[in-house]
């Protein structure tokens, strides 16, 4: 019997044997796998919310008596995204959860967040003005706004600028965006002119611009 297995392995291959050394055909493609858990949402992109001084065309920019050597608010009475209304005077940013203007005190409720903000205040032939963004609860100054001068005898005007970052915690918060000024015009220039000279272009006249963007 031994003998006869050796013979055997000695031959010629068998086709037997042969199938043992070649793979067999390749099997159909499987099923796709299911899709994988969403991964973490990522965090929110900035918002941003400018309020700003419209007025009817030809509407002067008012007398500048209330901001002489004081601190006072300027008029903030619109919105870019449009404002919505919340009740009375109160209107809320469409942009910026929980952000309102009181269009009858001109003072900006923010809440909690980081923040910066840009704004503008022109005025006429007032000498010295600057602008601030004021809390009122705790009379804090949150962001102070560059020194200007328009010459108190001439139609100059200029705008006083403000750019800044802040956080309110514990909020909201009230706030102005205040000016002050040195004096009223001069020269027989009208003190109606002092916040602002009106362009009658034909299109509403636009006067202090605050952007207000949240960060975090």
């Amino acid at each position: 019997m031994s003998q006869l297995i050796r013979q055997s392995h000695a031959s010629t291959n068998q086709p037997f044997w042969a199938s043992f050394g070649t793979g067999g055909s390749t099997g159909p493609t499987g099923a796709a796998g299911p899709t994988g858990a969403a991964g973490p949402t990522g965090a929110s992109g900035d918002v941003a919310q400018l309020l700003y001084e419209s007025q009817p065309v030809g509407t002067n920019g008012g007398d500048g008596t209330p901001y002489i050597s004081n601190y006072y608010p300027r008029t903030l009475n619109a919105g870019l995204p449009s404002l919505s209304n919340v009740s009375g005077s109160i209107y809320e940013s469409t942009t910026i959860a929980g952000l309102q203007l009181d269009l009858s005190t001109n003072q900006i409720s923010i809440p909690n967040g980081t923040y910066t903000v840009v704004g503008s205040t022109p005025t006429c032939a007032t000498g010295r003005h600057r602008n601030r963004l004021y809390e009122t609860v705790t009379s804090n100054v949150y962001v102070l706004g560059q020194g200007m001068y328009e010459n108190p005898g001439q139609y100059q005007q200029g705008n006083a600028f403000l750019t800044g970052a802040f956080t309110v915690s514990g909020g909201p918060r009230t706030f102005e965006f205040q000016e002050q000024i040195e004096t009223n015009p001069q020269g027989g220039i009208s003190n109606v002119f002092a916040m602002g000279i009106p362009m009658n272009f034909g299109d509403d006249e636009v006067y202090s611009t605050l952007l207000i963007t949240k960060i975090a």
